[in-house]
């Protein structure tokens, strides 16, 4: 085996020879290297992380992954809306019938979060048009109480 070459292949394989040389210099990587090739490609967690994972700087990472030619998946931008769990229970509490007459004071005792996550979050659900924009509005739970009663009245009316 000639030197100079990391331990890969002869002069002519000029892509085993930067892996080779790229894993000779950052070490710890040697045996990890399908491993790593799968997690650059599949998932869009930060070089950092990756380098903890595997015991190398972030550099190396990414040092290996520009050496390899890879196209990093990006990673998601905003608020996950699905993933939320917060946003699915309010979603779930949108989708009752007359859901614009349930009180915030309601919907943060049912969901049992913060003022300012409960109109984050609220916020988020309206801008993408996943809630009505009169969900969540109501201030007066008297006011709620009292449609709770007229609702009352009235079917009671047109069941007789």
């Amino acid at each position: 085996m000639k030197k100079g070459h990391g331990g890969c292949g002869g002069p002519g394989d000029e892509e085993a020879g930067k892996t080779g040389m790229l894993m000779k210099r950052w070490g710890i990587l040697r045996g990890e290297q399908d491993n790593l090739l799968k997690d650059l490609k599949e998932s869009a967690v930060s070089c950092e992380k990756l380098g903890k994972k595997y015991g190398v700087s972030r550099q190396a990472i990414y040092a290996f992954s520009k050496s390899q030619e890879i196209k990093r998946p990006l990673k998601p931008r905003g608020h996950q809306t699905k993933e939320c769990r917060l946003c699915q229970k309010l979603i779930q509490i949108s989708k009752k019938p007359h859901s614009e007459f349930i009180s915030f004071q309601t919907i943060r005792k049912e969901t049992g979060t913060s003022r300012g996550k409960y109109y984050y979050h609220l916020q988020t659900l309206r801008n993408g048009g996943l809630v009505n924009e009169k969900f969540g509005r109501l201030r007066s739970i008297r006011a709620e109480k009292a449609y709770v009663i007229y609702t009352l009245r009235i079917d009671s009316r047109t069941a007789q």
